[in-house]
């Protein structure tokens, strides 16, 4: 996703398309494209009170819906009773996400918007009917399993907006679910095919909506069986996990550097490029936690890194769940200290092209970010 132009409206989010969004190298759109939006005049701070109230009552059971998640203790957890299980210099445990209903608030405006809601929370389920409609993205099967670890991608407030407000279901984002479908469902060495096609860019001006694209597609390709990498913000590997500004502190290196890296792939050695430690642990830690059951069941194809992580397969083929499992477990200083090895997320990203096993995404909100200056400076210089 690249964000191009002024800012938009927020007022105007919910009820604008943004046409010409998506841009396909190889084949043009196939589906008839309808910017319809519901024929509705409200007013707009009762539509969005009365939505909220919709959204989040509809059932009169305290809990609308639970998950079980596995995630890094907490200070919290260490004080409690929860069950915690350590995985080298880690401890997890298992967490119950609860969506509670809101109460209504007093003075709340009754609406009937039956005809606004679409068929189902679930981006998989939705069809050309639902276009101009809204569900709720945090109740969709993916939030839990995806989202709860990576993060949505977008900026601060867009990123809570997109987490707890109404959604908008918009013939875009149903056009670039169904293209990835379509792509994924021909043979591999058919042309238009996933493995034949250098990826999809969405442009737009800014606020259009390309982080939410994002977002919906992840969602959709998750509930469809993919194997879903997700990077919500580019800028964490240039200016710093969660940086907003250039004049944050960052740390990112040079990967040839040796007082800040080890374990670095021949093909990387003496090179320019930078790394971002942080980012890149955050990275592996969330592919692994949404993405576990999946990566048990994909082999490592490189015949070398085969090798290098035989060791951690017990006998058997080692897979990309034994090429992460000592990122997380923060084994061989993995994120501890000073060098860190450079192998693991170097390598996940060279297997994720030999994958057979089932489709792959890897999905980046702001990926132009990625080719300018890291803001690192070496201690107490300026000197980049």
């Amino acid at each position: 996703a690249r964000g191009e132009g002024p800012a938009a409206s927020p007022t105007r989010m919910l009820a604008r398309t943004s046409r010409g969004m998506l841009r396909s190298a190889h084949v043009p759109w196939r589906h008839a494209r309808g910017d319809a939006l519901p024929n509705v005049e409200v007013n707009a701070a009762s539509w969005a009170r009365a939505t909220a109230r919709r959204l989040s009552t509809a059932s009169p059971r305290p809990v609308l819906q639970s998950a079980r998640v596995t995630d890094v203790a907490a200070p919290q957890d260490l004080k409690g009773k929860a069950a915690l299980q350590e995985e080298g210099s880690v401890l997890l445990t298992e967490r119950e996400l609860q969506y509670r209903a809101l109460q209504p608030p007093k003075g709340g405006v009754e609406a009937d918007l039956r005809g606004l809601m679409a068929s189902s929370d679930e981006p998989l389920s939705h069809t050309a009917a639902d276009a101009g409609k809204i569900f709720s993205l945090e109740r969709s099967s993916a939030f839990a399993s995806l989202f709860f670890h990576t993060g949505l991608c977008g900026k601060g407030r867009q990123e809570q907006a997109a987490k707890t407000a109404a959604a908008l279901v918009r013939p875009e984002v149903l056009e670039l679910r169904d293209e990835l479908l379509w792509r994924a469902a021909r043979p591999a060495d058919a042309q238009h095919s996933l493995r034949d096609s250098s990826g999809l860019v969405l442009v737009g001006e800014r606020g259009h909506g390309k982080s939410w694209a994002l977002n919906y597609a992840a969602a959709a390709c998750e509930a469809a069986g993919w194997l879903v990498v997700l990077a919500p913000w580019a800028a964490d590997w240039t200016m710093g996990v969660g940086a907003r500004s250039a004049q944050e502190a960052n740390e990112a290196y040079r990967v040839g550097d040796s007082d800040y890296f080890k374990a670095v792939p021949p093909e990387l050695a003496g090179s320019d490029l930078y790394e971002s430690p942080d980012a890149s642990a955050l990275l592996l830690q969330s592919v692994y936690f949404s993405q576990r059951g999946k990566l048990e069941r994909i082999t490592i194809k490189g015949e070398e890194r085969r090798k290098a992580y035989a060791h951690l397969a017990a006998g058997r083929e080692p897979t990309l769940a034994d090429m992460l499992l000592p990122s997380v477990r923060g084994e061989g200083d993995a994120f501890t200290d000073f060098p860190v090895p450079l192998r693991p997320v170097h390598d996940l990203l060279q297997e994720l092209k030999l994958v057979t096993e089932m489709p792959v995404l890897v999905a980046v909100d702001g990926w132009q970010l990625w080719g300018e200056m890291a803001t690192s400076r070496n201690w107490r210089s300026p000197a980049p």
